[in-house]
């Protein structure tokens, strides 16, 4: 019927508008070899934390400056997958509830958290 159509449309609206964003927070446009994909928030903070993986000892002042920029980019990554979920998801999953369907389960907002020993 005309609900189920809608609902249709919105669904296949909401899925492209997840493409381009995941595109536009974790992969970067589709490319091969180096491409400049530094502007991506979740290709910034793990390029940060894995350059500080190999790290022994007490973090360096130049170790610290990449966490808080790794920090600074999840923050950015995590504020902006809530945005999309409030803005596209929720309103799809409230339309289909309220037509008697319920394929998504409660979510709770993403949060940057600081980890053992980090505020």
């Amino acid at each position: 019927d005309s609900t189920a159509a809608a609902l249709a449309r919105q669904g296949s609206a909401v899925l492209d508008s997840v493409t381009t964003a995941r595109e536009a927070l974790f992969t970067g446009p589709a490319c091969q070899g180096i491409c400049g994909r530094s502007g991506v928030p979740g290709l910034r903070a793990r390029r940060q934390l894995g350059t500080l993986q190999g790290g022994v000892g007490q973090p360096t002042a130049n170790e610290r400056i990449l966490m808080a920029q790794a920090r600074a980019a999840a923050s950015d990554l995590v504020t902006r997958v809530n945005e999309l979920y409030d803005r596209l998801v929720r309103p799809y999953s409230d339309a289909l509830a309220a037509s008697g369907f319920t394929p998504f389960p409660p979510v709770e907002p993403l949060e940057v958290g600081g980890g053992p020993g980090v505020p």
